[in-house]
């Protein structure tokens, strides 16, 4: 044959050749036998090399593998520069190729020189939630959680912000559709046609999503100026409530102390502050409120003014005062005047402990004891600093905040405690008992002959500008 089979070569055909001189014919027979062998070399070559070819592999490379092989495709050791395909993730990430070092498999890079991290770090992640970690992008979850992440949405929201400059807000034909799947906050507006609107106006709005069936919508008005809101919930509109009229407000000339009330649906109006003394009240037909010039409370008290004696102990500045069936209550407060010892006198708030002793504290601290006096209790009192005992049914009524002049009114009555005995009135005596720091009052007996200043158990007094 034209093929050597021992040599894998084409030969010559020297049994064709042989049989011609140079010169001579060759019939068709003999010519169709050359073609013939030529055709069968060429065919067993052919045939030797696809044999070659599916016999002979490079056993470098192992194949496309589902796991990390241990040994060539041949079942030989492995060698460096053997190399796979990774087809599951047991074997590495799919579709990659991994090359032999000698010791291990190892990712072939086909970007050497962009560094270790995305040649090794990130080419190698297990998963999705590996690779955003490794790019400091958060869970799929929670967005905002890396420093990457809140800097991409400021970038997205000043977007957003930039496209709503250039007009893109969302135009209605009815207030019914203003909600959105959520959650966000939507830009809205409506002309005077739009349906189910606070009002036939134009409308400018914002819409903030909770989610699909719950949310918060707030919509002003261009002319007049008016702000309306209503609530979604649970997949229902409420009904549209107005604030405030704006212009009502915006016209009105304010200065400190002024007063606005609704004039109506919308509408508001200023009443001026009054003048000093003055006090606030409805008019007499009932629609709106004044400010009139009428007596009204400035201070009052009611309290014990006889004298009762008493022992005190000390300790540090807690003073313990025993007076046999005090009538006090914790709160109340009393003038004490300490005939013996150290302690000092004074007005003061009482603590009691049982219906015979109370406790006060001494701004001094000591431990003498010693006698005293409760010369003043006082049961009630508004705007009354301290009343003083000055002598029989003479006191002193001091104010915590002064009276704004001396043309006030003082009005009181009193008592012993003891009904159908003796009654007392006050008496104010000269003007120069009143003061508006302090005014000075008497207790007289209205039914005793010759009407003595004397205490009262129980004084009652009212001062009124």
């Amino acid at each position: 044959m034209p093929f050597n089979e021992a040599s894998k070569r084409l030969q010559a055909l020297f049994a064709f050749v042989d049989e011609f001189e140079p010169g001579d014919a060759a019939t068709r027979t003999q010519f169709d036998l050359f073609m013939g062998d030529m055709v069968a070399s060429i065919n067993s070559l052919a045939a030797y090399l696809e044999t070659l070819l599916t016999t002979s592999t490079d056993q470098r490379f192992i194949g496309l593998r589902a796991t990390v092989p241990n040994q060539r495709a041949d079942a030989t050791p492995l060698q460096a520069g053997d190399f796979y395909i990774s087809t599951a993730a047991p074997a590495g990430r799919v579709g990659v190729m991994y090359r032999y070092t000698g010791s291990t498999f190892a990712v072939v890079s086909d970007f050497p020189s962009i560094g270790d991290f995305f040649r090794t770090t990130l080419a190698q992640a297990a998963d999705p939630a590996a690779a955003r970690g490794a790019l400091e992008l958060g869970s799929a979850a929670l967005q905002a959680e890396s420093f990457f992440a809140p800097a991409s949405a400021a970038t997205a929201a000043a977007l957003a912000i930039k496209l709503l400059e250039n007009g893109l807000a969302k135009t209605l034909t009815d207030w019914n559709d203003a909600h959105t799947t959520g959650p966000g906050t939507t830009f809205l507006a409506a002309t005077a046609a739009a349906g189910n609107a606070p009002a036939a106006v134009n409308l400018s709005a914002v819409y903030v999503a909770y989610d699909a069936n719950n949310g918060f919508l707030i919509a002003a008005s261009h002319n007049p100026a008016q702000l309306y809101f209503r609530v979604r919930s649970a997949g229902t509109w409420g009904t549209w409530l107005s604030l405030a009229n704006v212009l009502s407000i915006a016209g009105l000339t304010l200065v400190a102390g002024d007063l606005l009330y609704a004039t109506g649906p919308g509408a508001v109006a200023r009443l001026p502050k009054g003048t000093a003394l003055q006090g606030l009240r409805m008019k007499s037909d009932g629609t709106s409120l004044e400010y009139v010039s009428e007596p009204f409370l400035r201070a009052a008290a009611n309290f014990n003014g006889i004298p009762v004696s008493g022992t005190y102990t000390r300790t540090g500045n807690i003073v313990t005062c025993s007076i046999t069936a005090h009538d006090m209550i914790t709160g109340e407060f009393a003038w004490l005047n300490y005939t013996s010892g150290l302690a000092t006198d004074g007005w003061y708030p009482v603590t009691v402990i049982d219906a015979n002793t109370f406790t006060v504290v001494d701004p001094s601290s000591g431990a003498t004891s010693g006698s005293l006096f409760r010369d003043v209790q006082m049961r009630f009192g508004f705007n009354i600093s301290q009343i003083v005992r000055n002598t029989n049914g003479d006191y002193t009524l001091s104010f915590t905040t002064p009276m704004p002049d001396r043309s006030y009114l003082v009005s009181g009555v009193g008592n012993d405690g003891t009904p159908d005995t003796t009654f007392r009135s006050i008496n104010l005596g000269p003007r120069a008992n009143i003061l508006t720091t302090s005014v000075r009052i008497l207790q007289k007996g209205v039914n005793s002959a010759n009407q003595t200043i004397e205490d009262a158990g129980v004084i009652c007094v009212e001062v009124k500008r």
